[in-house]
C-alpha cells in the first residue's frame, strides 16, 4: 500500500535522474564530437580580442598620427615592417607590439591587414588640408571592407586581423625557429564568394567555416580605432605636465583667457592657431628647431616635437568641444571622453556618453 503522498517525491527525484541523464550525454557528445573544436574555437576569439586592443592601444600613442597603425610583418620576424604603401597582408608584429605571440586554437600564428591610409609611416604633415593622404580621425573609416558570408553585410574597416585555422587541403605550411609556420599567405589564408584574404584587400571575407574555409577575421573599426585615440588626443591638447607649461595649461599659465579659444560660429569648437606664436611656445618643438608655416598649420623637422602638428593636420579640432569653466580651467569633450582641467590640475579623464 503506498503511503500518503508518497507520489509527490517521485516526480521530483525523476525530473533530477532525467537532467543528470542528458547533461550526461550532453557532456559526452560534446566531447566526441565538438569538444576540441569549441575549446580551439574559444582560443581563436581570445587571441583576435587580445590582439585587436593591442593593436588599438600602441596606435592610440603613436607618435606621428594618434591612430595610425604599424606596418604588418611581412618577414615572420615578429617585427613591423617599416614600409607597406601598397595593400598586403602580413603576421601581427607581436614582438613590435610587446604581447606574446598570439596563437589561434590550432596553434598559427595571426595575420594581419591594414589599410594604406592608415599607415604610420606618413608624415603628420602630408595628411588632412593641404595633405594628400586623409586626415586621421574619426571621419577615417578606412580603405578596406570586410564581407560576413554568413549575413551578407559589407563593413567599412581600418584594418584586420585574420586567424588561419588549421591547414586545408592544398595548403603546405612549414616549420620555423621563430616559432610560427612560413609560407606563403595563400597557405593559410582562403578565399570564398571571389574575395580572396591572401591577396591583401581591399576586400576581406570571414564566416561559418567548411572544408575549403576556415579563416576568422576580425575587423579594428574606425569608432574601435579612435575610441582609445580620443583619450589621447585631449591629453596633448589640456597638458598634463607639472607645473603647467604645456598644452592649454600653459596657455592660461601665460595669462591667454579661457574664452578667448572658443571659436566664434556657435558650435563650441576649440579654437587655436597654430602659427601663433604664444600657441608654439605651449606646443612647441626643441630650441634648436624652426616651425615652417604651411597654410593654417606648422611643419617641424624630424627632431621636433609632432603635437602641434597632427593635431593640426588631422583636424582634431573640428572634433572636440570646449567649454570654459574659469579663467584658469576648461571642459574638452570628444564623443566618449571628457576631460576637465585648470593651471593647477591636469586633466581628469572620464567616459561620457556618446551622442
Amino acid at each position: 500500500m503506498k503511503s500518503k503522498g508518497s507520489g509527490g517525491f517521485a516526480l521530483p527525484i525523476l525530473l533530477i535522474l532525467l537532467s543528470a541523464i542528458a547533461a550526461f550525454v550532453a557532456v559526452r557528445t560534446l566531447r566526441t564530437f565538438g569538444g576540441f573544436e569549441l575549446q580551439a574555437s574559444i582560443r581563436t576569439d581570445k587571441a583576435l580580442m587580445l590582439a585587436r586592443d593591442a593593436v588599438v592601444a600602441y596606435a592610440a600613442w603613436e607618435d606621428s598620427s594618434p591612430g595610425s597603425l604599424l606596418c604588418p610583418d611581412f618577414d615572420n620576424s615578429g617585427v613591423a615592417d617599416l614600409n607597406c604603401s601598397s595593400r598586403a597582408v602580413g603576421r601581427l608584429p607581436w614582438k613590435t607590439l610587446g604581447v606574446e605571440m598570439p596563437l589561434d586554437g590550432s596553434g598559427e600564428c595571426l595575420w594581419y591587414a591594414i589599410s594604406p591610409n592608415a599607415r604610420n609611416n606618413i608624415a603628420p604633415a602630408s595628411r588632412g588640408s593641404g595633405g594628400t593622404m586623409p586626415a586621421m580621425n574619426p571621419s577615417y573609416l578606412g580603405d578596406l571592407t570586410l564581407r560576413d558570408s554568413t549575413t551578407g553585410m559589407n563593413q567599412p574597416v581600418v584594418a584586420v586581423i585574420i586567424a588561419p585555422g588549421r591547414p586545408l587541403s592544398g595548403q603546405s605550411r612549414t616549420a620555423t625557429p621563430s616559432g610560427c609556420n612560413g609560407g606563403s599567405a595563400n597557405a593559410f589564408l582562403e578565399s570564398r564568394g571571389g574575395i580572396d584574404n591572401a591577396a591583401g584587400g581591399p576586400g576581406f571575407i570571414t564566416g561559418t567555416p567548411d572544408t575549403a574555409f576556415n579563416d576568422r577575421v576580425i575587423a579594428i573599426t574606425s569608432e574601435k580605432l579612435f575610441a582609445a585615440a580620443k583619450a589621447r588626443v585631449l591629453i596633448a591638447l589640456a597638458g598634463r605636465d607639472t607645473p603647467a607649461t604645456h598644452g592649454l595649461r600653459g596657455l592660461y599659465a601665460s595669462g591667454v583667457d579661457a574664452a578667448s579659444l572658443l571659436a566664434d560660429d556657435g558650435t563650441g569648437r576649440l579654437k587655436l592657431n597654430f602659427l601663433d606664436t604664444t600657441v608654439l611656445a605651449v606646443f612647441s618643438p626643441p630650441a634648436s628647431v624652426s616651425p615652417k608655416a604651411d597654410g593654417d598649420c606648422s611643419r617641424y623637422d624630424t627632431a621636433g616635437n609632432y603635437t602641434a602638428e597632427w593635431l593640426c593636420f588631422n583636424r582634431w579640432l573640428d572634433y572636440t568641444q570646449y567649454s570654459p569653466i574659469a579663467p584658469d580651467s576648461a571642459r574638452l569633450s570628444l564623443p566618449g571622453w571628457q576631460a576637465e582641467f585648470s593651471i593647477a590640475n591636469p586633466p581628469r579623464l572620464v567616459r561620457a556618453p556618446t551622442p
